[in-house]
């Protein structure tokens, strides 16, 4: 893996032409199974002149570069150290900076993500800053399957059908809102980022007799992946970025 700095242009350079500026990529890479890569990602990724991924630890791949390295390590890529806590606007902020300068060198740039680039993902942070700092900047992305179509493929769920109503939501901090989901009839409610509510959500789902198609996806494509009904998940306790999925009781 090549350092960042290696890639920056001249700080010094002045007389930026916006007709000279790169494009940036958002690219999905999948859930986790390198099949899952899409032949249009691997194609981006081929072409642009760098590559960027998230990282929480420069020294070791993170997952998106892991999928993007078991369909071809001949590409180069360049760590972004990724934080998720209080710091993690300023290192978008900072990687930002670094990156604008490579676009401004008329260098294009694709930023790798886990799933799809326009839904929970860090490439919207990237989105946001680089437009900050280049307004008339291009950005391109190119949708990735997500972790809950892998879940649902592996397990047989059908989600929705004729006028069901799918819910898709995020519990980093708070559960209760997505339980309150649960009481709609005709739902189905896939939750994301809820792992350390596992044993509220599986409680929920059996007080209001949705526990029998519900399913629950951890790491999938990696090779401690896992995927089973919610009824027979025995922890209190999930990965971060463990997918639960419970279908309407139509399907």
């Amino acid at each position: 893996m090549a350092n960042l700095d290696d890639a920056l242009p001249d700080p010094n350079s002045q007389g930026f032409d916006s007709s000279s500026c790169g494009t940036l990529y958002g690219v999905g890479v999948g859930p986790g199974d390198p099949q899952l890569l899409t032949l249009k990602a691997l194609n981006i990724l081929k072409k642009v002149d760098f590559v960027f991924a998230p990282a929480v630890d420069l020294d070791t791949p993170g997952r998106a570069e892991s999928i993007l390295n078991a369909v071809d390590d001949s590409i180069k890529i360049k760590r972004l150290k990724m934080s998720i806590d209080q710091d993690a606007l300023a290192s978008y902020s900072q990687n930002s900076i670094l990156i604008a300068d490579i676009l401004k060198s008329n260098s294009d740039v694709a930023i790798i993500t886990l799933g799809d680039p326009n839904l929970y993902s860090s490439f919207n942070s990237y989105y946001v800053c680089l437009k900050e700092l280049i307004p008339e900047l291009t950005v391109v992305t190119i949708p990735g399957i997500m972790a809950f179509q892998d879940l649902a493929a592996r397990t047989n769920t059908m989600l929705a059908d004729n006028d069901d109503k799918l819910y898709l939501v995020s519990c980093v901090n708070e559960i209760d809102f997505a339980l309150d989901l649960l009481k709609e009839s005709g739902t189905s409610l896939i939750i994301y980022k809820g792992g350390k509510y596992v044993l509220q959500i599986k409680n929920a789902a059996m007080r209001n007799n949705r526990i029998q198609n519900a399913v629950i996806g951890n790491h999938l494509g990696l090779e401690d992946e896992s995927y089973m009904k919610l009824s027979e998940f025995e922890l209190e306790s999930a990965s971060y970025l463990a997918t639960v999925i419970i279908p309407s009781t139509k399907q």
